[in-house]
């Protein structure tokens, strides 16, 4: 396949099945590379690049827990530029939330989260934030999502972006991280 054929989707298809497919390229194109920059750049670049008409995604990437300064720090992503360090506490973001948690976190509007949002954009509206884990079962980081609209992620996109954080965990080596 070529890389950049990756992102293409078939609009004709329902959206269970363009993240199939997602998950599919995403697998194929990470299975026998270890590194998890890598990896995670070729991620954030294929999810934006697919939802960004079917969610209206502006921004998708990663941040990294520094285990040292307990921050959150900007790793691969897509989109405007980004807040470059979180702290990893609750109640400091819907990132941190979701990194303190270790549970996904789906936001129809940002603006009635009832912890602290952190705009980076202020034309976000919606948000969908994963946590991403080590094969030890150790929380290293988030997967993290913002559409222009209201409403614009929901239980299928959920489901399937927690499928998507068990593959990069599979594929990853987060020991540096831990």
């Amino acid at each position: 396949m070529v890389h950049a054929d990756a992102a293409a989707i078939d609009k004709s298809q329902s959206k269970q099945e363009i993240y199939d497919n997602i998950i599919d390229n995403l697998g194929s194109l990470i299975t026998g590379q270890s590194n998890w920059i890598s990896n995670l750049s070729n991620a954030a670049s294929i999810l934006f690049w697919t939802l960004r008409d079917l969610n209206k995604v502006n921004w998708a990437g990663f941040y990294m827990h520094n285990k040292s300064t307990a921050i959150l720090e900007l790793g691969p992503f897509h989109g405007l530029p980004a807040c470059q360090t979180i702290k990893a506490e609750l109640n400091k973001g819907i990132c941190a939330d979701t990194f303190c948690k270790a549970q996904a976190i789906l936001v129809p509007n940002v603006d009635e989260y009832p912890g602290k949002h952190i705009a980076c954009d202020s034309t976000t509206k919606s948000e969908l934030v994963v946590p991403l884990f080590a094969s030890t079962g150790v929380c290293v980081g988030v997967m993290d999502f913002d559409s222009l609209v209201i409403g614009g992620f929901d239980d299928v996109d959920k489901d399937n972006m927690v499928k998507i954080a068990a593959l990069l965990t599979k594929h990853c080596d987060f020991n540096n991280l831990l």
